[in-house]
């Protein structure tokens, strides 16, 4: 009885933007979301393909993590992220609050951030960034509580280089293994 309550009184707050909406615009309605289970990233540092984003590491209920290097360009449009896969047009965007002045990028330094979630659905998308000041590359760890919409920053390293992915598994095949892809023999470390 709660959810169709809830319910309600989503579709009735909606009325409202609903009777505003273009005529040729596409309406989504979004179901309210109780636990994020995905987080991807767009931008300098991850993929600019919102269809083949870079996905964040769930941690915590609704909170997600990666380590990324950052180095400053003067772009600096380093990072921002989307809650779904796809056409750029119908994902939802978290982005920063506001931005430095005449740029669509906010710098930030380590610390804890505001974040808002838009998209082109809803008529609010707003193309911004996260970026870091000139002389502050480094490895860091960017923490998101879709949530509680907090965007956290931590300067772990001046390292500047990704690290070597670590290779956990290899498989033989041919002659000696077994010719078939589908169930290789694993070599052991």
């Amino acid at each position: 009885m709660k959810k169709i309550i809830n319910k309600l009184i989503f579709i009735f707050a909606l009325l409202p933007l609903l009777a505003g909406c273009e005529k040729d615009k596409e309406i989504v309605v979004v179901e309210p979301v109780e636990n994020y289970t995905q987080l991807y990233g767009l931008g300098t540092i991850f993929s600019w393909d919102s269809n083949v984003p870079t996905e964040l590491k769930l941690i915590e209920q609704n909170t997600f993590a990666i380590d990324k290097v950052i180095k400053y360009s003067e772009e600096n449009k380093q990072f921002k992220f989307i809650l779904e896969k796809g056409d750029w047009d119908k994902v939802r965007y978290l982005v920063p609050t506001a931005t430095d002045d005449g740029t669509a990028v906010k710098v930030i330094t380590p610390g804890e951030y505001d974040m808002l979630m838009c998209s082109e659905m809803t008529g609010d998308l707003r193309d911004h960034f996260w970026g870091i000041p000139e002389g502050s590359d480094g490895t860091y760890r960017i923490t998101v509580n879709v949530k509680k919409l907090k965007l956290t920053l931590e300067k772990i390293s001046d390292e500047t280089e990704e690290p070597e992915p670590e290779i956990k598994t290899i498989y033989g095949l041919g002659s000696a293994f077994g010719w078939d892809s589908g169930n290789p023999t694993g070599l052991t470390p």
